[in-house]
C-alpha cells in the first residue's frame, strides 16, 4: 500500500508452507528492489492523470495492491510475477484486477518500462471508468 508520504507498506506475508530457506533468502535479498519499485510506482502515479496519491486512506477511492506471486532467485536478473489490484476503499471489494509480469527488478530501466506498461493499463481502465 502506498500513502501520499511516499511510505509503502509491504507485507512480506509468508506462510509457514511456502517459507522455506530459498524463499526467506529470496524475499530477504530481493527487499532493496521492492522498494524501488514501489518507489517508481508512487512516481509514475504521481505523474498520472487518472490517479493521485492521498495522505489519509478516507480521503482514497481506491488502494492499490500489488500481489507477488513468484520472485526471480538470481541476484543480477529477478523477474517478478503476480497481480495489481485496486480495491474500493471504502468497501474493500476489487474493483480491477490484472496479471502483472515484470522482466527484472533489477534493472532501472526494466523497471521504468514495465510500470509504464502496467500503469498505463490502469489508466486505460480509469478512462474507461469515466465514459
Amino acid at each position: 500500500m502506498i500513502d501520499s508520504g511516499g511510505s509503502s507498506t509491504d507485507t512480506d506475508n509468508i506462510s509457514s508452507s511456502k517459507a522455506t530457506g530459498v524463499g526467506a533468502r529470496v524475499v530477504n535479498e530481493s527487499s532493496a528492489d521492492r522498494a524501488t519499485v514501489m518507489r517508481r510506482t508512487r512516481q509514475r502515479l504521481a505523474d498520472s492523470r487518472y490517479f493521485s496519491l492521498v495522505g489519509n486512506q478516507s480521503q482514497a477511492q481506491y488502494i492499490l495492491v500489488i500481489e507477488v506471486d513468484d520472485i526471480g532467485e538470481n541476484m543480477s536478473n529477478r523477474p517478478l510475477k503476480g497481480y495489481i489490484n485496486l480495491l474500493d476503499a471504502q468497501s474493500g471489494e476489487q474493483a480491477y484486477r490484472r496479471r502483472i509480469e515484470m522482466r527484472n527488478i533489477v534493472s532501472q530501466a526494466d523497471v521504468n518500462r514495465d510500470l509504464d506498461r502496467i500503469i498505463g493499463l490502469l489508466e486505460e481502465w480509469a478512462e474507461k471508468q469515466t465514459q
